[in-house]
């Protein structure tokens, strides 16, 4: 019996989902505050990420850790590019542009480079990220 109303229910679930896609029913679109409130929340949450792997990029021992560390920001910069671009695409262009030549010298790490040669260089890179999401936050006026 409790099979068949969990079954119903789910029926009736999707039953209610297609006749509101049918009739056109979407959510609404964020206003421009919301949109601007969501690139400010990611761009910090960003923010946080660049500053673990700049302490996390002092203690890597090995090359795979700096891989480690490249996903882990590259994760938070998704979010802030996506944030970005529903606020305005030249606010994410240097964004983009920073975090790729960021993304090109951590990718350009083989296992020949020496870890402080490849730490060095990311920890610049990890710098001029930072500053460019923080003019980008200034610009977008984020507390």
């Amino acid at each position: 019996m409790k099979k068949n109303l969990k079954y119903a229910g789910v029926i009736v679930t999707l039953s209610a989902l297609s006749v509101m896609t049918l009739a056109g029913c979407t959510a609404p679109a964020a206003t421009d505050e919301e949109n601007v409130t969501a690139a400010c929340v990611a761009l910090d949450d960003f923010e946080a990420a660049l500053t673990t792997a700049e302490s996390d990029l002092g203690e890597a021992e090995t090359v795979g850790d700096l891989r480690t560390i490249r996903e882990s920001v590259a994760a938070a910069y998704d979010e802030a590019d996506s944030a970005l671009d529903a606020v305005a695409a030249d606010r994410a262009q240097a964004l983009t542009d920073s975090w790729e030549k960021f993304l090109d010298s951590a990718t350009a790490i083989d296992s020949d480079t020496s870890l402080a040669d490849a730490r060095d260089s990311l920890v610049e890179e990890a710098r001029d990220v930072a500053q460019t999401r923080q003019d980008t936050a200034t610009d977008l006026e984020c507390e």
